[in-house]
């Protein structure tokens, strides 16, 4: 490695460094506010919050790596431009290919890094988000019975506690079940238990009435019960697990075992695949987009209308990208063999930079000549 070399990565990485904290922190803000909106409001505590907020970081951090590299190599490029750095090295016969190998060294560093968030990392921590909020689901139906305080734990739901007594039952409990706009449900009873094991949560209503409103007919019905069992763990827990299984598989058991990977996550074969090409896939992305703001900004060095219009084209082009990697998600999730579609971004990309480099290089010979 030249000294141009380790001057261009150390630029890249100081950059890089900058804007993956940045991209990073925002995020983690989003993320803490939502965990808290979920998690803190049903009663517990900061601590599970903090723990899942940092479970949750290889997953942000495959988010803003390829923003950030991107962004670095944009940032970098547009210095070089600037301070006619690129004249200079154009002048002392060094290459826009020969710079353009400096930029896929601080690309390479970054695929690395995407690579073991995407295939070790993000599945393990995915793996243990879903167990502790397979915890929180198991045990969100006490920490909801808070005596004497609305509880809303999901969209359409409210209960209430009046008291509890030294028995350790709840007293005046009401529950309003709306998440169906045709019929609405008031469950209030004198007295309740709770009855917990590993799988369910139940409410034991004693001595109440069941009030049961139809909007459509205008109309009320009311049932007097002695005994009713309400399923908490049903009504009230089916929000807290929503992660897709095979995001949580190992990536050797997907390449080693696709079929066993297929049976455990109860996902299609296609949808394992998938999963695991996109992991790869990611990486390589991070890769492409260092490349990507590289080509861009080296035309402007030979236009008139300075940086802004390219820096706008290449944020474009990594809008494009992402689009392509977006739309090839829902073909390849139901089909087997289309798995080489999830590269096309990548592929797209690499021949933007060589389309750049071949356009600049081109009308750079065009200038000499008609000097």
């Amino acid at each position: 490695m030249l000294l141009i070399d380790r001057y261009i990565i150390k630029l890249c990485l100081r950059a890089f460094a900058f804007f993956t904290l940045v991209f990073l922190g925002l995020m983690l803000l989003q993320t803490t506010l939502k965990l808290f909106d979920e998690i803190v409001q049903q009663g517990h505590s900061v601590n599970l919050v903090s723990g899942l907020l940092f479970l949750s970081i290889p997953t942000l951090l495959t988010r803003s790596i390829p923003l950030a590299a991107f962004a670095a190599s944009v940032i970098v490029a547009h210095r070089l431009n600037n301070d006619s750095e690129f004249t200079v090295f154009s002048s002392s016969g060094i290459s826009a290919w020969r710079i353009l190998r400096a930029f896929f060294y601080f690309g390479f560093i970054a695929f690395i890094l995407m690579l073991l968030l995407t295939t070790y990392f993000k599945p393990m921590a995915n793996k243990e988000i879903a167990e502790r909020k397979h915890s929180i689901a198991n045990s969100i139906g006490p920490q909801l019975l808070q005596e004497g305080e609305f509880q809303h734990p999901t969209s359409g739901v409210t209960t209430f506690v009046g008291d509890t007594n030294l028995q350790g039952e709840l007293l005046n409990i009401s529950i309003f079940d709306n998440r169906d706009p045709s019929l609405t449900h008031i469950y209030t009873a004198k007295t309740a238990q709770l009855i917990k094991d590993e799988q369910q949560l139940i409410v034991v209503l004693n001595d109440g009435l069941i009030q049961s409103f139809k909007p459509s007919q205008n109309s009320i019905a009311i049932t007097k019960f002695s005994e009713l069992n309400f399923d908490l763990s049903v009504k009230f827990t089916t929000d807290f697990i929503n992660l897709p299984a095979v995001d949580h598989l190992p990536t050797m058991l997907l390449i080693t075992t696709p079929d066993i990977a297929s049976k455990l996550s109860k996902a299609p074969k296609a949808s394992v695949v998938e999963n695991l090409h996109e992991r790869i896939n990611t990486a390589i992305l991070s890769l492409v987009v260092s490349l990507v703001g590289f080509s861009m900004l080296y035309i402007a060095g030979f236009s008139r209308f300075g940086s802004s219009r390219y820096i706008a084209l290449a944020i474009f082009t990594l809008i494009v990208l992402k689009l392509v990697e977006g739309s090839t998600v829902g073909i390849t999730n139901s089909r087997l063999y289309y798995w080489p579609l999830l590269y096309s971004s990548s592929v797209l990309g690499i021949l933007i930079v060589f389309a750049s480099l071949f356009v600049s290089l081109n009308y750079q010979a065009f200038l000499s000549r008609n000097r």
